[in-house]
């Protein structure tokens, strides 16, 4: 008996194998998709709160779970400092930890010192923010009363002196009289700063000051401003290297058709 043939469309056999190759490819990548994930660390998720939130190997940073960075493991065969993790020295070939810093020792408090010259009249406020009699250093750019002797208080006076306890405040003199010792204009009452004949220190003017133009030293002047006699008790002329013309403390004399101050 024969076997009749069996006619087989070699177009059907093909999609016949494309469809079973597809369904199978189809139920391997979810697979092979699944096997790799559970075999990588990864976080349970994204967001966190703390690292037990996140997986074996991952914490919890700005609420999110970051890989964690291995640990650094202190070098027992170190050969200096440099070998070893922050906060940590090389003593005796191992990395131990730092000693703490020296405490930072205390500002000491600014100086302080006793005066002598105050007769009462004048508050301790008064005599040491302005330096009278000008006991105190001018380098110390300001003062002000701590205390006094006897405990009189530093804003009121006596009939008797006064020993004022002054501490240097470094903001600055204000009010110095004439004749103090000044560092600069704002210093003085009289707003002019500079040199005296006799004297390399710096004092307070009683007038105004002048550069002179004979030295080129700036200093003061020892009349105030004026145009003529009648400004003045005793004259108005000119003294040397000033140009302008200031009262005179003992009268004129003409030179030349110019007054010129005794």
């Amino acid at each position: 008996m024969s076997v009749p043939d069996v006619n087989i469309n070699p177009d059907m056999s093909s999609k016949k194998m494309w469809i079973v190759g597809g369904f199978l490819f189809i139920i391997a990548v979810p697979v092979v998709y699944f096997l790799v994930l559970k075999n990588s660390p990864s976080p349970k998720s994204n967001a966190c709160m703390i690292d037990q939130d996140c997986e074996k190997g991952y914490v919890c940073l700005n609420k999110m779970c970051i890989a964690q960075a291995p640990r650094v493991v202190p070098s027992d065969n170190c050969k200096g400092s440099a070998d070893c993790p922050v906060n940590m020295e090389c003593k005796n070939q191992k990395c131990v930890a730092k000693p703490p810093p020296p405490p930072t020792p205390p500002t000491p408090p600014p100086p302080t010192q006793t005066t002598g010259g105050n007769n009462g009249s004048v508050s301790c406020t008064t005599y040491c923010g302005r330096n009278w009699n000008s006991e105190l250093p001018v380098q110390w750019n300001g003062a002000k009363c701590i205390s006094t002797l006897p405990a009189v208080g530093c804003d009121n006076t006596s009939s008797n002196p006064i020993a004022c306890v002054c501490q240097q405040t470094g903001t600055g003199w204000t009010g110095l009289t004439t004749g103090s010792y000044c560092l600069d204009n704002p210093n003085c009452e009289s707003g002019a700063c500079a040199l005296v004949t006799g004297d390399s220190q710096k004092q307070c003017c009683q007038y105004y000051k002048y550069k002179d133009t004979t030295t080129g030293n700036t200093v003061c002047s020892t009349g105030k401003l004026c145009t003529s006699n009648s400004d003045c008790l005793s004259g108005c002329g000119r003294v040397p290297g000033n140009p302008n013309k200031q009262c005179c403390q003992n009268g004129v004399y003409n030179t030349g058709g110019v007054p010129v101050c005794h």
